[in-house]
């Protein structure tokens, strides 16, 4: 996702992504500054990888 940020194809509108982990929580915190439509590409690919069939909701993390 960051990288992807990085190399964003609209130097005049730049995507800025932060994120945050709350160990206590067990919760990372994604804040996405940008343009609507480039905005609207990092939360559809946070989603995919959270939701998807691989994502990191549909089993246990960390094979363990």
């Amino acid at each position: 996702m960051l990288a992807g940020a990085n190399s964003a194809s609209n130097p005049a509108h730049p995507l800025r992504i932060q994120t945050v982990y709350d160990e206590e929580r067990n919760r990372m915190k994604f804040v996405v500054l940008g343009g609507a439509g480039a905005t609207a590409e990092v939360l559809q690919l946070i989603e995919a990888v959270l939701d998807g069939d691989n994502g990191l909701l549909s089993g246990e993390v960390g094979g363990a």
